[in-house]
């Protein structure tokens, strides 16, 4: 939208969902990044193989948690000012899981960014924590599920 020499950009969002990263630009210093996004949870299981006594076992079982995030539209000056996220030598969710900011690796991104007028800009990318221990939790019993209170009515 444009009125005169100014120019208004509105992005509408079907959903409100939001991730919250920290990380350290090209200056070392701690900078906050908010994507209005939506994230895919992947899970993948890696393991061997072992004939016993005529039965297949599995050992070695090992599960990784991958993240997919999709931003929402980006103005090209946000996209261009991303590249220091993705580059950055330290990436900390800023959600706190056990009372701390856990560190987190982008494990890939597609970042292609255009400057042609009206276009706006998104990039998926993967991560995962540091710590393989970790996942992310974001389900919440606040959305309408087991809030009513108990009745007989049902036993």
């Amino acid at each position: 939208y444009e009125i005169d020499s100014r120019r208004c950009h509105f992005f509408i969002q079907r959903t409100p969902s939001t991730r919250s990263f920290y990380f350290w630009n090209a200056f070392n210093c701690k900078e906050a990044v908010t994507f209005f996004s939506e994230t895919v949870t992947e899970l993948e299981t890696d393991f061997s193989e072992a004939v016993i006594e005529h039965q297949l076992a599995y050992y070695d079982v090992e599960h990784t948690h991958t993240y997919q995030t999709q931003t929402g539209d980006l103005l090209l000056m946000q996209a261009r000012w991303l590249e220091q996220f993705f580059t950055s030598p330290k990436i900390q969710l800023a959600q706190k899981i056990n009372g701390t900011n856990p560190l987190v690796l982008i494990a890939d991104y597609e970042h292609q960014i255009t400057d042609a007028p009206g276009s706006n800009n998104q990039i998926n990318f993967k991560w995962k924590f540091a710590d393989k221990r970790l996942t992310l939790n974001d389900f919440s019993l606040d959305d309408g599920i087991f809030t009513e209170p108990y009745s007989e009515e049902y036993v």
